[in-house]
């Protein structure tokens, strides 16, 4: 598909986070408890039931493992939110990571039909894994959905937003055909290009205002999906508070030795600031176990 006006990546949006003390000072609204106990309750019911599903062998559905890791995430953003759990909130990710390449390697087996799942827009977990530090999944999910667009169903520029962010891991030499293609398809004022640019060029400077220009879109985006509710609990209770994506954007501009980028909204300082093996990723294989 190609271009058109507005950009709309929804699902990743941004809203204001919980304590103050442990965010950035530009976040201001309190996250409803009571919302995040609706969540949870949620998060774990559905999560227990699609891996039950799962480890039965009783569904053939291409989205499965892409669900369940896109659960993984919410229930770490969900332990994070209610306790600051950095070590919960690791794990998950890195478990999500887990789920998704397990789903990639049976697709290249021939074990699964793929559809639109082996594309790189629905290659969250990819994002999971850097903000988890676990560089080895990362790479290898990079690797498996480099390329991977449905011109039919998907708009490139959104395509080049994450194949660009892919390739500053796994194909650096990609970085330079991939910003020309992108100024082509996007606006010049773009943001998510803005951001791309400066993490190609290592304009710190410039990383934190596209950082934070993206942020203000995903809030409008979520505040409009929260009135009148056109998201489930599970989702309106995690995501606005906790962006995963941006913390992945920061963890690529620090592996290229750039500075952590400051006051990035619904990037929570404490996970920002998080040492690089200060906690232990899961072992393989445990997201199949709830």
């Amino acid at each position: 598909m190609q271009r058109r006006a507005g950009h709309d990546l929804t699902l990743l949006a941004i809203c204001p986070i919980v304590r103050a003390e442990h965010f950035s000072s530009t976040d201001k609204v309190p996250i409803l408890m009571a919302e995040l106990d609706e969540a949870q309750t949620l998060i774990y019911a559905y999560l227990d039931e699609a891996l039950q599903q799962f480890n039965l062998g009783s569904t053939s559905d291409s989205g499965h493992l892409t669900t369940i890791a896109y659960y993984y995430r919410l229930r770490g953003i969900e332990a994070y939110l209610r306790r600051m759990d950095e070590s919960a909130f690791v794990s998950d990710l890195s478990k999500a990571a887990q789920a998704r390449l397990h789903y990639l390697r049976a697709c290249v087996a021939g074990h699964v039909r793929d559809g639109d799942y082996t594309t790189a827009l629905k290659n969250f977990a990819y994002f999971d894994a850097l903000a988890a530090h676990d560089w080895t999944s990362a790479t290898e999910l990079a690797q498996s959905c480099a390329g991977q667009w449905n011109q039919e169903t998907q708009y490139e520029e959104d395509f080049l937003w994450v194949e660009f962010l892919q390739a500053a891991l796994a194909a650096p030499e990609s970085e330079a055909r991939l910003l020309d293609r992108f100024r082509e398809v996007a606006q010049a004022d773009n943001p998510f290009l803005a951001c791309c640019t400066a993490l190609h060029t290592r304009a710190a400077e410039a990383l934190p205002a596209a950082l934070n220009t993206i942020a203000d879109i995903r809030q409008a985006n979520f505040a409009a999906k929260r009135d009148p509710p056109d998201l489930p609990v599970l989702v309106l209770a995690t995501e606005p508070y906790i962006d995963v994506q941006a913390l992945a954007v920061c963890r690529l501009a620090q592996r290229r030795g750039m500075p952590a980028p400051v006051g990035i909204r619904s990037v929570p300082d404490t996970l920002l600031e998080m040492p690089e093996g200060l906690h232990r990723l899961p072992a393989p294989d445990s997201w199949r176990i709830f």
